[in-house]
């Protein structure tokens, strides 16, 4: 490895590098010396990261005896000075790819397509403190290089690092849409798994969490952009980390596992994720819109069913329910995916409509009630019970105390949705009957309602469990759950895992069932029959 004097000397070299590069007449002699050079950059990229971990590690296990040794503050100069050297690697990564912004490929590319060299030096870089920039060596803009690097290092999971490479120039930034869709998802798997160790070998989560608790405190409109962003970075990472087991299939390096580093500081990462949609006064924040609002509280439940539940003290849980019922509390109609969200949210928290709580939280849980009965009165009951339902799927719903939760906050809605298949009819008679039935035409004279009409008064087992339409060609997934095959298909082509459970999850591993469509067939028709004759109906047939 360098010595912290050769170091010295190498960020010095990548300083001047960098300072050419702002300057449009010295711009092309700076590309032609960093191409003449490439090679050795390449092998001090690979050198820094070598000693950055191995310098971590071994400052990580020292005792208190070790503090008074020559050995120790030896290690924290070198440390030191190798940090410095990463901040202008990365700056001058900055500087090249100007006016543009880095993309996550780029510093994919840069650090060998290796996730873990990308994580250690970016968290490496989050680590020093932006206050001291310049009296130390590093960058003058080293706040802006940070939530630049940041945010690259966010973009790992995107399907387009995990297909990195697959053309030339611009299409090396494919999404693996002309690979066979199997293929593609188990690619994609492998991706994501490998880099959720990979963030756990590299303590980048600890580091990341540190980085924006600092920086919600002086500017808190970035800090909210990238709290998003982490959010969905980890959603997207979580199932893996919940499914790789350390040893399985996808289990690479060594080191503690994401979940293992998320549950060690739950409470950090839950109040993070909640300074997305409320600062410490209580508003919330102007960058955040209401589209990313939801998506930032379906990304926090797959995190909370995957990866770690929110505490039980529900400070952070109650911030980001809230945002929920705001359109519940100003008289507008409340959102079915940011309801469903919130109601998972509090109860994997433990937080039930009935028990009793502190007072502020129980005003949360009885609003969120009021909006969820709301909801259930004004819009599609079936697809939110469908929705509430699949969280039953999760493995922490299934310890007792959110079991429990969640069975009252299902008890808020109306008895008017079946969730329970009927007893399946003999072969023969469910052929007979399949055979005679004829769903009519929309609009049609036998029925003037048509199939669509229909769908409001369906079973939640007649319906997709992703989305909760009518099941025109469904197929049943390993788990037993049913979905509509071209949603499923879109929805494997961008995560590759089941909707539910969050496990790995091919399409060709999801038969078509028959048996429901056949079902579906038979409901319609009876449902039909009972619209002409003027008899509301929304069960099965007797």
């Amino acid at each position: 490895g360098l010595s912290a004097p050769l170091a010295e000397v190498c960020a010095g070299g990548l300083a001047i590098a960098a300072a050419l590069l702002t300057q449009e007449s010295h711009r092309l002699l700076a590309f032609e010396v960093l191409e003449s050079t490439s090679g050795a950059i390449d092998v001090l990229a690979l050198n820094l990261y070598v000693m950055l971990q191995r310098l971590a590690a071994l400052l990580d296990e020292a005792t208190d005896d070790d503090l008074f040794t020559f050995a120790y503050w030896s290690a924290q100069e070198l440390l030191h000075a190798h940090r410095r050297l990463a901040c202008w690697c990365l700056a001058l990564l900055v500087r090249a790819a100007a006016p543009r912004r880095p993309r996550p490929g780029d510093i994919f590319e840069w650090a060998g397509r290796d996730v873990l060299s990308v994580l250690v030096l970016v968290g490496s870089v989050l680590i020093e403190s932006a206050e001291g920039a310049g009296k130390e060596g590093f960058p003058l803009d080293l706040a802006q290089l940070q939530e630049i690097a940041l945010d690259a290092a966010l973009g790992l999971a995107d399907a387009e690092v995990a297909f990195f490479g697959e053309g030339e120039g611009e299409a090396s930034l494919g999404r693996g849409d002309d690979l066979d869709i199997a293929v593609r998802n188990e690619v994609l798997s492998t991706h994501r798994a490998n880099l959720a160790l990979a963030v756990g070998d590299a303590d980048f989560l600890p580091r990341c969490l540190s980085y924006l608790q600092a920086r919600s405190q002086s500017d808190m409109g970035p800090a909210t952009q990238t709290a998003f962003r982490l959010a969905g970075f980890l959603s997207l990472l979580a199932p893996q980390a919940r499914c790789d087991g350390r040893g399985g299939e996808h289990a690479v390096g060594r080191g503690r596992s994401l979940q293992v580093v998320a549950c060690a500081d739950a409470s950090g990462l839950w109040s993070t994720l909640a300074v997305v949609v409320q600062n410490g006064g209580g508003s919330f924040c102007s960058p955040c819109s209401p589209q990313q609002v939801r998506v930032h509280l379906e990304a926090c439940l797959t995190i909370a069913s995957c990866l770690v539940a929110p505490p039980s003290d529900g400070a952070a849980v109650g911030a980001l329910a809230s945002t929920a019922v705001a359109a519940f509390e100003n008289g507008g109609d409340p959102e079915l995916s940011a309801v469903c969200s919130a109601a998972g949210l509090v109860a994997l928290a433990g937080l039930s409509p009935v028990a009793q709580h502190p007072p502020a939280l129980s005003a949360l849980a009885s609003t969120l009630a009021s909006a969820i009965v709301g909801m259930a009165q004004a819009v599609d009951v079936a697809s939110l019970a469908v929705r509430l339902r699949a969280l039953t799927f999760s493995p922490p719903c299934r310890t007792p105390g959110v079991a429990k939760a969640l069975d009252a906050w299902l008890a808020l809605l109306p008895a008017v949705v079946s969730t329970t298949p009927p007893p399946a009819a003999s072969p023969a008679t469910t052929t007979s009957t399949a055979a005679t039935a004829v769903v009519p035409a929309p609009g049609s004279s036998g029925d003037s309602r048509g199939l669509r009409d229909l769908a409001a008064g369906a079973p939640a087992w007649l319906r997709c469990a992703l989305d909760g339409r009518l099941l025109a060609d469904p197929v049943r997934s390993p788990a037993g759950n049913l979905f509509e095959r071209s949603t499923l298909q879109r929805y494997l082509g961008t995560h590759g895992v089941c909707p539910v459970t969050g496990v790995p999850l091919r399409l060709e591993d999801c038969p078509r069932a028959p048996d429901v469509r056949r079902e579906l067939v038979v409901w319609a028709r009876s449902n039909c029959a009972r619209g002409r004759s003027g008899v509301s109906g929304v069960g099965p047939a007797a």
